[in-house]
């Protein structure tokens, strides 16, 4: 019996390595993972933002003489491209009669892991309505 015992020595350090190195890779997978869903969530905000805020560009003669809403499309492209840029991130702009769709795209950066670096792409539109009196 004492030799059997003897013969399992080091099992548990080996074991322990083991697991840490596991759950050190599951916790920076996790962190990594994390960012990751945070960049794309705040890139999604950013283009839905912009898209709302160039929606609210209408053509104030329009508005006011014809009682009609027209985007004003050059204000409405510059208003949301702005928005994009004062956020950080790269973007186009569509103007399609009352819609604005914003493409927003990013870069992130996992640190944890030592993955390379991740492309985000996240597109959102909005509408301008017409509201009667």
């Amino acid at each position: 019996m004492r030799r059997r015992s003897r013969d399992d020595r080091g099992f548990v350090a080996v074991w322990t390595v083991a697991i840490s190195v596991s759950i050190v890779a599951v916790m920076g997978f996790t962190l990594d993972a994390g960012r990751v869903l945070r960049a794309r969530s705040d890139a999604f905000g950013t283009a839905a933002a912009a898209a709302r805020f160039g929606a609210s560009r209408i053509d104030e003669r329009a508005a006011v003489g014809e009682s009609r809403v027209v985007l004003d499309v050059a204000a409405a492209r510059a208003a949301a491209l702005d928005y994009v840029e004062e956020k950080g991130y790269e973007g186009t702009v569509t103007v399609n009669g009352l819609e604005v769709t914003v493409n927003v795209q990013g870069d992130v950066d996992p640190r944890m892991l030592g993955v390379p670096t991740l492309h985000i792409d996240v597109t959102a539109t909005a509408e301008a309505i017409q509201v009667s009196p």
